[in-house]
C-alpha cells in the first residue's frame, strides 16, 4: 500500500528496518492486481519488483522509501493514555517491568516501560 506519495519505475528507495542502515535498491516493476503499471501514487494497493532483493531480503516492518526520506529508530518515548476498565481497558494496575505491546503502522514490538503516575 502506497501510504504518501509517488513511486515510478526506475526509482531509488531505500529499504529501511530494523537492520543496520537502509538496504539500497531500484524499482524495476510495479504491478497492482495482475496489471503492470508505470507509476502508482498514494492510496494504490501495489507489489513492487526490486533489483537485487529476495522474498527473504525484505520482512514484515520493512519499508520502501525515497532516498533519504526515512530513518529507522530504535528507542523512542512516547506518552500514553491508558483506557479506564468501563472504556474497555485493563482491569489490573500495572507493574514495574510490564511490557506492553507496540503496534504502529509497519510492525509492532515489545517495549520496556517505565511507569510513571501522574495526578
Amino acid at each position: 500500500m502506497i501510504k504518501a506519495g509517488k513511486i515510478k519505475v526506475d526509482d531509488e528507495v531505500d529499504i529501511v528496518g530494523m537492520h543496520s542502515g537502509a538496504l539500497r535498491s531500484k524499482v524495476l516493476a510495479i504491478e497492482s492486481f495482475d496489471k503492470i503499471m508505470t507509476q502508482a501514487e498514494a492510496g494504490d494497493s501495489v507489489q513492487i519488483c526490486l533489483r537485487g532483493m529476495t522474498h527473504h531480503s525484505v520482512t514484515r516492518g520493512h519499508t520502501a522509501a525515497a532516498r533519504g526520506s526515512l530513518f529507522a529508530n530504535r528507542r523512542f518515548t512516547a506518552d500514553t493514555y491508558v483506557l479506564k476498565p468501563e472504556e474497555g481497558g485493563r482491569n489490573h494496575s500495572f507493574s514495574s517491568n510490564f511490557r506492553p505491546q507496540v503496534n504502529r503502522n509497519y510492525g509492532s514490538c515489545s517495549a520496556l516501560s517505565n511507569v510513571q503516575m501522574w495526578p
